[in-house]
């Protein structure tokens, strides 16, 4: 059916060069039309942004590092915290971004990108120094961080529209028969409820920060031995070995050779047909965090 818009959601969700705000306006269009209240709020805050008092799912939770800047050197020194308490307040930071302030973010080279604290964090900070005069602090996080966000998203919506269709819910252009608002209305299937792994929960952050971090630099058996405990195949773990002697070493961790890019492409696509034992999340954060340490390079 080339006119079903679940179909369209489908293609342009599949399509790297779609931009996520566009395809989450479409997505938009579909969960009010079948009354899919959840998702459509899902929607709403990945269009608007989180606010403050918002809980953002675990796909936005990301890692990001405080620097000090030296009014006279301008030199970046890391911010030693008085308890782990603060430094785990601000080293796990919620983006809470539209997605299109998020495309607009990773657009360009950068692979640090500095994001903006607010007048109350500042002030904390602040308190934090024992310099007779405060320094200015910046937030900074990796580009390929802001990027799984996206890609997170972007995987939800292919992963829904294509469980609609299972269900029997296509739509003709932009209408949906009374029988599949019916449906789309009693099915379980296509709500929040039933997409738990893929926005994923703190258990799966506790476990990516595990794996990634006992990944040693050069040591390819410790990278496949953790990929491996997570659920990845002999036969895939063979493929990223052959993909790592091949391709350059990277200089950033958001420029992977072009096998390794592959590779890691391939993984992403089990997870969202159901293969992979991960997640759609924590696949987007573990695999690139991974190679990454084993590169020895900043994830």
């Amino acid at each position: 059916m080339s006119d079903s818009i679940v179909i369209e959601l489908q293609q342009q969700a599949s399509d790297g060069n779609c931009p996520v705000d566009e395809l989450l306006r479409k997505a938009l269009i579909v969960s009010t039309k079948l009354q899919i209240s959840d998702f459509k709020e899902l929607i709403d805050n990945e269009l608007t942004g989180y606010q403050s008092t918002a809980e953002v799912p675990e796909y936005r939770v990301i890692c990001a590092s405080i620097k000090a800047i030296n009014p006279v050197t301008g030199q970046k020194m890391p911010l030693h915290f008085e308890s782990a308490q603060d430094e785990e307040r601000f080293s796990s930071f919620p983006a809470r971004q539209s997605v299109a302030d998020i495309q607009n973010l990773t657009d360009g080279d950068k692979s640090t990108l500095h994001c903006p604290l607010t007048p109350q964090e500042k002030q904390c900070l602040m308190r934090q120094m024992t310099t007779p005069v405060p320094f200015e602090c910046q937030r900074l996080v990796s580009a390929s961080s802001l990027v799984a966000i996206l890609n997170a998203v972007r995987n939800i919506i292919l992963k829904w529209s294509l469980r609609l269709e299972e269900q029997g819910i296509l739509g003709e252009g932009m209408k949906f028969t009374p029988e599949e608002k019916e449906i789309a209305m009693t099915s379980q299937n296509i709500h929040i409820g039933s997409f738990q792994g893929v926005l994923g929960d703190v258990n799966e952050s506790t476990v990516t920060q595990a794996l990634t971090m006992s990944v040693k630099a050069g040591d390819l058996n410790s990278l496949q031995q953790k990929f491996a405990e997570a659920g990845i195949s002999q036969e895939d773990l063979q493929e990223l070995k052959l993909a790592l002697e091949t391709d350059p070493e990277p200089k950033t961790s958001s420029e992977f050779g072009p096998k390794v890019s592959a590779w890691v492409g391939s993984i992403m696509t089990k997870a969202v047909s159901g293969s992979c034992k991960l997640t759609v999340d924590t696949v987007a954060k573990l695999i690139p965090a991974a190679i990454a340490a084993y590169y020895d390079l900043p994830s």
